[in-house]
């Protein structure tokens, strides 16, 4: 609906104060159009009809308000567009269509709209637009920016110089690091991840289990011929070396962490039927 309003000085504010810090002059004119509701005038510019002036007014985005200096060209462009000057609605939606922040002394109404003591944060708005609702009444219940601590806190780091209102500007950067040394690990697990499932799908290398190579040692001795059916050592065929695969067990498709244990079990077995055969071979 083109009356509803949303909520975005707060956050336009705090993203100021991170972005910029105390270096408030480098901030650039806001192109993005923004709604508020004017919900009084701090002053009523110049007395002459006719002559166009800068005019303080109090805005608000339905959640907090903040005080607002209209330029000579913003309150002509009213006139001209409007037949009539911008103090003479009570309250209404407005469009700025042009605004950066400010900090700076502003009219009070508890003073007589005369310039309060210190500074503090307001906005200044060198293009807009009615948008109607005029004379409707405040719309939600907005409070001062100064209710958020943060706000209070730049605000009076502001007024004294030395970079202290730079703090929310440090801690972004502070998180910023963070959140790119986050991103630096999870980018190495990624590798050192990808690198594991390619060393699981390596299959282990071969072994070899071969049969006792024959020699005077081997040579010697007798044979039980009921358990062999040799007379001699020497009428028993050659025996050939058998190479078998890891592979064969099931091993490359455990997980890696499993595998060491399984390749020691296995080469314990082989060695074991080594040794039996040889007690067999007497």
């Amino acid at each position: 609906m083109s009356n509803e309003l949303r909520p975005w000085i707060q956050d336009y504010l705090i993203q100021i104060a991170e972005t910029k810090g105390a270096d408030l002059a480098s901030v650039e004119w806001s192109s993005k159009v923004k709604k508020v509701q004017i919900i009084e005038f701090l002053t009523y510019g110049s007395q002459n009809g006719d002559e166009d002036s800068i005019i303080w007014a109090r805005v608000s985005d339905k959640n907090c308000h903040i005080p607002v200096r209209f330029s000579v060209d913003a309150t002509a462009e009213y006139r001209r567009v409007n037949q009539a000057r911008l103090t003479q609605v009570k309250t209404a939606l407005v469009i700025l269509r042009k605004f950066r922040i400010l900090h700076c002394r502003v009219p009070s109404t508890r003073t007589g709209h005369k310039l309060t003591p210190d500074a503090y944060l307001a906005l200044e708005c060198s293009e807009m637009r009615l948008l109607g609702s005029i004379g409707q009444p405040t719309m939600g219940n907005p409070a001062g920016i100064e209710t958020n601590q943060e706000l209070l806190k730049y605000n009076l780091e502001l007024r004294n110089p030395g970079g202290g209102a730079n703090f929310l500007k440090i801690r972004a950067q502070e998180r910023q690091q963070r959140r790119s040394a986050g991103k630096g690990k999870e980018e190495k697990n990624d590798k050192y991840l990808a690198s594991g499932r390619e060393r699981s799908h390596t299959p282990l290398p071969l072994i070899s289990v071969a049969a006792p190579i024959a020699g005077p040692s081997l040579l010697k001795g007798k044979v039980d011929k009921a358990k062999t059916g040799y007379s001699t050592k020497m009428d028993m065929p050659a025996t050939t070396t058998k190479t078998k695969s890891i592979t064969k067990y099931g091993l490359a498709t455990r997980p890696q962490a499993d595998q060491g244990k399984d390749y020691e079990r296995e080469i314990a077995r082989r060695f074991a039927r080594v040794s039996q055969y040889r007690k067999l071979m007497g």
